[in-house]
């Protein structure tokens, strides 16, 4: 796709990387994806990155903030939904059930935003743009491609974000490929099994820490994935199991690098 001029209300059109060490992640990022960085003042003590590829804007980042440090926010990516009204928006999100962490307001002259927490702790930002609309370059590799939710209550989820945003929903549950061997059945089971050791011994390294809210929050997301993966596991769904043992087993080696 070549150079867009707007996005549509309600999908996805920016994503902000927030992270502890702003020099480490632009060299990291612009060797993975070929991304050309500049840095813009945003502030007595913010810088604010801007990502592009072939100069049109992709992404940006910056770095986390002494709050957020202070709460033991990890580095983390944020998510931004177009919306006509950054204002409608968040009222309607606290109509359903969800939490306005930061109610609406201006980034300059660029557009206007908030910060939303859904019933079940996932965090986004929505976007009423004016001078910078999102992402500029859609479609081509190194460019944002999908994003997903995972949630502790799938119902509710799809509740808050077709009333929110207008979405559709579509149940499904990924299952083994049709002909995929027993072997390769059971490599996967075992591979799942091997995940969940680690997440395990990860955590039991972790118990006699005094824990941060965010790092309890983290803990509580953990023992969430081990639940799913089990019973996704025990359903004979092979792929989620194994998904979600991966997310269990990549947040608890954060918790245990901490």
């Amino acid at each position: 796709m070549p150079e867009v001029t707007s996005h549509a209300p309600g999908s996805f059109c920016w994503i902000e990387l927030n992270t502890s060490d702003p020099a480490a992640a632009k060299q990291f990022y612009s060797g993975l994806f070929g991304w050309d960085a500049e840095d813009t003042p945003a502030g007595p003590d913010m810088v604010y990155t801007m990502l592009r590829i072939k100069g049109l804007d992709v992404a940006a980042m910056c770095g986390l903030q002494a709050e957020q440090k202070a709460h033991g926010v990890p580095p983390h990516w944020m998510t931004y939904v177009t919306v006509e009204s950054a204002d409608d928006a968040a009222a309607k999100a606290a109509s359903l059930g969800g939490k306005v962490m930061a109610g609406a307001f201006d980034v300059m002259d660029v557009g206007r935003m908030a910060v939303i927490q859904d019933p079940q702790g996932a965090v986004f930002c929505v976007w009423q743009p004016k001078a910078h609309i999102g992402a500029r370059l859609v479609g081509e590799t190194g460019t944002f491609g999908w994003d997903e939710l995972w949630t502790t209550d799938t119902k509710k989820a799809v509740e808050f974000y077709t009333g929110l945003f207008g979405w559709g929903a579509k149940e499904g549950s990924p299952q083994l490929a049709p002909g995929t061997s027993k072997e390769q059945e059971l490599h996967k089971r075992e591979n799942t099994s091997q995940l969940l050791a680690t997440t395990d011994a990860n955590l039991k390294s972790v118990a006699a820490r005094q824990l941060t809210p965010a790092q309890q929050s983290m803990m509580e997301q953990i023992r969430t994935y081990i639940t799913q993966s089990k019973a996704a596991s025990d359903s004979g769904d092979l792929d989620r199991a194994h998904t979600l043992a991966y997310k269990a087993h990549l947040l608890s080696d954060e918790l245990a690098k901490k």
